[in-house]
């Protein structure tokens, strides 16, 4: 830990980084049974992704919000509130049995998700002093994010067989609070966020007056959409298949894995070749994974494309967020960050309406196919991006 700590490039990143850590783990940990437990109360592959569109919902109106709260709230004292209800919200998803109060309980959830997350964003932003420095912090930090959802769905798949969906409720609970325990020592008190007095509507309008910025935000929703085939759908589609839950686990641990190996020096080579040319070619190589699942019939070829398909994501995403904070101007993060944060939550609102409607009337294969449709417009979007 010593060591890691002395590469990180940005002084003061690395507690924000490992306190991200843990809690993104405790998210991940439910991966592989989330959309199964969300099923028993829908009793409907499509309407899970209905759901998922809901969650992606009350995101998006989370990070519109939380530029609002900050001006009335203190960023540590809205940290610690969210976590804290984050890790007793894994014991309410044990006792809800009914539609209406799940989506009550995701609806509260989701909220605290989106701060801690997007709170997390701006205080390891804060703790970068150099631009030259941005793309490689940015790629510290999704590699251990990455970390997290490599570990976490291997772990909860082996254990939910074993014990049980509401002993990985617990399980993940525990992460989360040792998380909050770490921040309430480790994340500074002091100062604040750039105080943002401009209305939404303003942000908004000014945000996407700048070509670039739309650009990049386009890209973010192109990301979005794939991920719900890889968190929503494959677990539906490998349980329609016959697979056991621990073949599940194994498929998101894999899936994760190239991000681990290729974010940190993507972002390294971001800093002196730029940004266009990986989006363009990561998007290029969803498009050409999705369209390839329609052609082969044994689900372990389908999670091999799938998972060939995360080396595209790991030239896209730690690069979104660089590329944005090497355009804006300090004193515009705080307003901007929070409408490009609504972008990935747009995609996530999206693609499961989307994709669900399309799988209600169709099946998986045709589902997957769908998505190379949408990866190939955002490779096209994407070269109309200026280069830094």
């Amino acid at each position: 830990m010593f060591h890691l700590k002395q590469m990180l490039p940005a002084r003061g990143a690395f507690w924000l980084v490992f306190i991200n850590f843990l809690f993104s783990l405790g998210i991940a940990v439910l991966a592989p049974i989330f959309p199964l437990y969300v099923k028993t109360f829908v009793n409907n592959n499509a309407f899970v992704g209905y759901v998922s569109a809901f969650i992606a919902l009350v995101l998006l109106f989370g990070a519109l919000t939380l530029g609002h709260l900050l001006k009335y709230v203190k960023k540590f004292t809205l940290l610690m509130i969210s976590l804290l209800f984050t890790s007793f919200s894994y014991y309410l998803l044990m006792v809800v049995h009914s539609l209406t109060g799940l989506l009550i309980l995701i609806f509260f959830r989701t909220s605290a998700l989106i701060i801690v997350l997007l709170i997390i964003g701006l205080y390891i932003r804060e703790s970068v002093k150099r631009d030259s420095v941005l793309g490689k912090t940015e790629g510290f930090y999704f590699t251990f994010m990455n970390l997290a959802w490599l570990i976490g769905p291997l772990m909860g798949g082996a254990l939910s067989e074993k014990f049980g969906a509401n002993f990985v409720f617990g399980i993940g609970s525990g992460f989360t609070l040792l998380a909050s325990v770490l921040a309430f020592y480790k994340v500074p008190r002091g100062g604040s966020f750039e105080k943002d007095r401009h209305t939404i509507f303003a942000n908004v309008k000014e945000y996407f007056a700048n070509k670039n910025l739309l650009i990049i935000y386009l890209i973010s929703i192109g990301l979005a959409c794939w991920w719900p085939i890889i968190y929503t759908f494959l677990p539906l589609y490998l349980a329609q298949e016959g697979a056991a839950q621990s073949i599940t686990g194994y498929a998101l641990f894999l899936v994760v894995l190239p991000l681990i190996i290729l974010e940190l020096p993507v972002g390294k080579l971001a800093d002196k070749l730029g940004f266009k040319k990986f989006f363009n070619f990561g998007f290029l190589i969803l498009m050409l994974c999705a369209a390839l699942t329609y052609f082969v019939q044994n689900y372990f070829f389908v999670i091999g494309l799938l998972v060939f398909g995360s080396v595209g994501i790991a030239f896209i995403e730690p690069l979104r967020e660089a590329y944005l904070f090497k355009t804006i101007k300090k004193k515009d993060t705080v307003r901007f960050s929070t409408i490009y944060a609504t972008a990935f939550d747009v995609g996530s609102l999206i693609s499961p309406l989307m994709l669900s409607s399309i799988l209600y009337y169709t099946n998986f294969k045709i589902t997957f196919l769908s998505v190379a449709v949408f990866m190939f417009f955002f490779m096209i979007v994407s070269r109309s991006l200026r280069e830094l």
